[in-house]
C-alpha cells in the first residue's frame, strides 16, 4: 500500500515538473535594429548569450578538439553560424519572401555578446512599404527583445514595431514579428 502511494506521489511529481516553466538558462536577450540605406534594408541581430551558451559555442567552434580555436575554425564558424540565423530571419513583402543575406562577419564582445549584420536588397519606391520580419530563431531560442529603427536615406522614414501577431508561448515570447513601415518621399522635380 505505502508503495503505491509513493509511485502516486512520484507519477504526480514527474507530470508536474514537465509542465513547469523551461529553465532561463538557454534565453537570449536580443536587440534588433533595422535601417534603411541606398541598397536596402539592413539588419543588426545583437544576441546577448549566457556563460553556458557561449561555452558550448566555443566547444563547437573548435573542430579540430585540440583546445585552442584558430582563425579559420572561428571564420568558418561564425560564417556558417550567420548563414543560419539569416535562414530564420523572413522578410515578407505582402506573401514574397525577400532574401536576406550576411552583409559582414560577425562581431564578437567580451560580454558574450555577437552582432550580425544583414542586408536584404531592395529599391523602395515613393510611398509607403509594409514590410514584416519574422524571427524564426527566436523560436528556438527564446528572450527578451528591442528593436530599433533609422533611416540613413534623407527622403524616407522608417518605423518599427511588434506585429500583433507575435506569437506567444507560456509567458514569454515565441516568434518574434516585427511590422516595417517604409515611408519614402518623392523628390522634388527641380524648378525650371
Amino acid at each position: 500500500m505505502n508503495h503505491r502511494i509513493l509511485y502516486l506521489l512520484a507519477a504526480i511529481f514527474v507530470s508536474l515538473s514537465s509542465q513547469a516553466h523551461e529553465s532561463p538558462i538557454d534565453h537570449i536577450d536580443r536587440l534588433i535594429k533595422v535601417w534603411i540605406e541606398k541598397d536596402g534594408l539592413h539588419i543588426s541581430y545583437q544576441m546577448h548569450l549566457s556563460e553556458r551558451q557561449a561555452l558550448l559555442q566555443l566547444r563547437a567552434v573548435d573542430t579540430d578538439k585540440n583546445g585552442q580555436i584558430n582563425g579559420t575554425e572561428k571564420a568558418t564558424y561564425f560564417k556558417s553560424h550567420g548563414e543560419k540565423v539569416a535562414s530564420y530571419l523572413v522578410l515578407t513583402l505582402g506573401k514574397k519572401r525577400l532574401p536576406i543575406t550576411l552583409a559582414e562577419p560577425v562581431l564578437l564582445r567580451a560580454n558574450f555578446s555577437q552582432r550580425y549584420h544583414f542586408v536584404a536588397p531592395m529599391d523602395f519606391k515613393a510611398g509607403q512599404t509594409d514590410l514584416l520580419l519574422t524571427d524564426n530563431y527566436s523560436h528556438l531560442y527564446p528572450g527578451s527583445c528591442r528593436i530599433k529603427a533609422d533611416s540613413l536615406v534623407s527622403n524616407s522614414f522608417l518605423k518599427a514595431s511588434f506585429a500583433k501577431e507575435t506569437e506567444k508561448m507560456r509567458g514569454h515570447g515565441g516568434i518574434i514579428m516585427i511590422k516595417l513601415q517604409v515611408l519614402v518621399k518623392a523628390e522634388k522635380e527641380p524648378r525650371q
